[in-house]
Formats: structure tokens, C-alpha cells, sequence
């Protein structure tokens, strides 16, 4: 038997484990990008040796460049509103949903925003704002660099 074989397992406790699983990766991203925005919000990546935020997580914790982009994009955000971060915890916001509702996310819209959006896919929730609030076109695409880079 492999280190991963979970054949054995009863399908309840395969699904009650998953289950598991799946919260705990959630709360984890939502821990990591707390970081992310108390290193980029702080600086500390210069004393690593990083010229930026987006450096430091390429290169230090090798994410590919969208990856990166989108998670500082979003950590900043939750700097703003808490509350993101209380969403990504729990499942009711993606990483993918919130970066599309980053630009429209301030303390004021946040709470509709996100309970809006609440377990929706990133574009579904992009075709609700789009329509129903009125809102100017998120960016779908990764933002570009130099807007999440603080040199």
C-alpha cells in the first residue's frame, strides 16, 4: 500500500475525511494570504532581499506569476476588509472570486459584495455585477505587475 492509498477507506469516511480536508486547505489559504499582507504591507521582503512582493513569491515561495499576482492582489484587499479573509476561511469566497471582485471591494460595498458572491464561481460572479449592479468591467485577466509591485 502507498503513502496515499485511501482504497480501504469506507466511502463515509473517505468523503467525511475530504470534507476535512477541504476546510482545512481553505482556512490555510486564508492564513497565507494574511501573511502575504502583512509582509507586503510591511516591507519585509527588502530585508530577504526582494525588490517587491511579487519577487519574494516567485522566488521565494516559488508561485508561478499569476499566482502570486492574484494572491497580493487579494491579501491587499482583505487589508481593507477583513472580512475576505473570514469568506476565503470558510469557503464562501475563492481566491479566482475574489481578485475578480478586488477593484469594487471597499469597506463600504464589502458586505453586499461579498454576500453576493457567497460560494459563487469567479464568473458568475463577474456576469452578476456586470449586469446587476452597474459595475465597470473587472479585470478578468492577471493584473499587470507594475500595479502590485512597491519598489
Amino acid at each position: 500500500m502507498t503513502r496515499y492509498s485511501r482504497m480501504h477507506l469506507p466511502p463515509e469516511v473517505a468523503m467525511r475525511n475530504l470534507d476535512a480536508i477541504d476546510l482545512e486547505e481553505k482556512s490555510r489559504i486564508a492564513e497565507g494570504l494574511a501573511l502575504i499582507a502583512v509582509i507586503d504591507e510591511r516591507r519585509d521582503y527588502l530585508a530577504a532581499g526582494y525588490s517587491c512582493m511579487r519577487n519574494y513569491c516567485v522566488g521565494r515561495l516559488h508561485m508561478s506569476e499569476d499566482r502570486a499576482l492574484r494572491r497580493i492582489q487579494v491579501a491587499r484587499v482583505a487589508l481593507r476588509c477583513p472580512e475576505v479573509f473570514e469568506c476565503l476561511a470558510d469557503g464562501r469566497l475563492s481566491v479566482a472570486t475574489a481578485a475578480v471582485l478586488a477593484p469594487h471591494l471597499t469597506p463600504e460595498t464589502a458586505a453586499g459584495l461579498l454576500a453576493a458572491s457567497a460560494f459563487a464561481r469567479s464568473a458568475k460572479s463577474y456576469r452578476c455585477w456586470r449586469s446587476g449592479r452597474g459595475l465597470p468591467s473587472p479585470r478578468l485577466s492577471r493584473p499587470r505587475a507594475s500595479h502590485l509591485s512597491r519598489q
